[in-house]
């Protein structure tokens, strides 16, 4: 049996281990058995999930979903109404409108909120 796609998305900020919980949560559907095509959507407030923590550990997360690899979209109007530029982040996203998270959404087989 082949993978899923799954649409990860995050729409609030839930504090400082928000981004090492997302990354776990992405690379264990990536990487098991069946080998899921997870994409990764932030948008609103969760935006802010990819600005850099405060904790470490969350590195060997990323490393992790960028070698399966783990897509991670940002919504350009969430980014701009916070005042931030992908440089400000953290983690290297695609900006994307919100038609084409629309899409995103659209081929997606299952989706999962955080």
């Amino acid at each position: 049996m082949r993978g899923k796609k799954i649409l990860i998305s995050v729409c609030r900020w839930s504090g400082a281990q928000a981004l090492n919980e997302l990354l776990r949560t992405a690379v264990a559907l990536a990487s098991g058995y069946r080998g899921h095509q997870v994409e990764v959507v932030l948008l609103g407030e969760g935006v802010l999930t990819a600005v850099k923590p405060h904790k470490d550990g969350w590195m060997r997360y990323y490393r992790a979903a960028r070698a399966y690899p783990v897509p991670i979209h940002v919504q350009k109007e969430s980014l701009e109404r916070l005042g931030l530029k992908p440089e400000d982040l953290a983690i290297e996203v695609k900006l994307a409108s919100q038609e084409e998270l629309l899409e995103l959404g659209r081929r997606a087989e299952l989706q999962l909120n955080l």
